[in-house]
């Protein structure tokens, strides 16, 4: 979408990129002299004109439910532009056709799709059941925006065409999207990933990535790559792409290339983990002090629970209670990396954006100071995703691998 440097995000989930992203967008794409463009949630454009200065004379076709793209007035080596733009929702089903497109004709799809849960209504049932997906994914209530997006790209895409598109955290490696990351590797080649830094949406930090698909493709690998800066990638990564389903993100491959004989896992050393019951508003009108993200401070290694006032009596049953020896760390926060302690005496409920380590004693100490440690920082920061809140997944945790055990 457009670069915008007064706001990061609008009513309809659109967060607007720094020019040098779309540049490195078009960078990637591997597609010759394309004939037409598509560029649905074109914004003011910002990524058709990218494509514009490699491809001068192709014919770019914007969409946006709000904005008026224009292109006509940028500079294109001698070459006058050919461009429509259309004020359409990109997410009507009906749309390829409601501007006189026919499946099937497009060359290179570009997209910077809204991060937004759309109001679900039996028309998109409709669509993505006539596309194909499986029931699984359909059966998904509030599926994200970018869903459609995608499929509504790939369904205008010729043949070996390619989509280049800017994704959610979420996309490339949550839980949720599994089964469509699946779906698309099914059909598809994911030819390249690349994760963003976190300032490359203008005023936040929303975690994303650019994603080179190509329509009908048969590569049996994907690249992953790092913009460390809008200026320079990390080392390549290449994973077969049945790896790619359980994940694209690159830190994650990363960890998992860089792990050694003598690590072990937290489920392979016996290590249980459970997540409180209590929501954020529930602690705060609780009788019972439930312990909270709120409750870690800076350089907290040991908590001592006999200082949370109230018994939890007859309410017990129903939480969470952490014990003495149990490690606790953040689930969600920005800073979920640096909120880990170990309960040193006493016992409290916890909440549900806590988690509850139970490990052998014998292993207790080790496994603290390896979470604690750089490298173990680094190796569940590989582990965490999300847009804006980031937030790490119990299967996650516990596939975690731990050094110098």
């Amino acid at each position: 979408m457009s670069s915008i440097v007064s706001t990061f995000s609008d009513p309809l989930g659109r967060y607007y990129t720094r020019e040098r992203v779309s540049e490195v967008l078009v960078s990637f794409l591997s597609i010759k002299n394309p004939k037409i463009v598509l560029d649905l949630g074109s914004g003011d454009g910002s990524l058709s004109k990218a494509a514009a200065k490699k491809w001068a004379k192709a014919q770019y076709i914007t969409v946006d439910i709000e904005c008026n793209t224009s292109l006509e007035l940028m500079p294109t080596s001698g070459h006058q532009l050919s461009h429509k733009h259309f004020f359409k929702d990109a997410l009507e089903p009906s749309l390829i056709s409601d501007i006189g497109l026919y499946p099937e004709n497009i060359d290179l799809a570009i997209c910077n799709p809204p991060f937004i849960r759309p109001q679900w209504q039996k028309k998109h049932h409709d669509f993505l059941v006539n596309a194909g997906l499986p029931k699984e994914i359909i059966g998904i209530k509030e599926l994200s925006a970018e869903v459609i997006f995608v499929v509504q790209n790939l369904a205008s895409l010729k043949p070996r065409g390619q989509l280049g598109l800017i994704i959610p955290d979420g996309f490339i490696s949550g839980e949720r999207n599994r089964k469509f990351r699946e779906f698309i590797l099914k059909s598809n080649a994911i030819e390249k990933v690349v994760k963003l830094p976190t300032n490359a949406f203008v005023g936040t930090n929303a975690q994303a990535h650019i994603m080179i698909i190509t329509k009908g493709g048969t590569n049996g690998f994907i690249s992953l790559e790092e913009l460390e800066s809008l200026g320079n990638t990390s080392k390549e990564i290449v994973i077969p792409k049945n790896d790619g389903i359980e994940s694209l993100d690159y830190s994650y491959h990363q960890g998992r290339k860089g792990r050694t004989k003598n690590c072990v896992t937290l489920s392979e050393l016996g290590c249980s983990v459970s997540r409180g019951v209590s929501n954020s508003k529930q602690c705060r009108e609780s009788h019972q002090r439930i312990f909270h993200t709120v409750d870690f401070h800076d350089d907290m290694k040991f908590v001592n629970l006999e200082l949370f006032s109230g018994g939890i009596g007859s309410e017990k049953s129903r939480h969470v209670i952490a014990k003495e020896g149990d490690i606790l760390m953040a689930r969600v926060g920005r800073n979920l990396t640096k909120k880990i302690c170990i309960v040193s005496k006493g016992e409290a409920p916890i909440s549900d954006c806590i988690y509850r380590l139970v490990i052998p004693f014998k292993w207790r100490d080790l496994v603290y100071e390896f979470l604690v440690s750089e490298v173990g920082q680094a190796a569940i920061q590989s582990r965490i995703h999300g847009t804006g809140a980031k937030y790490l997944t119990m299967e996650r945790l516990l596939s975690l691998p731990v050094t110098n055990i």
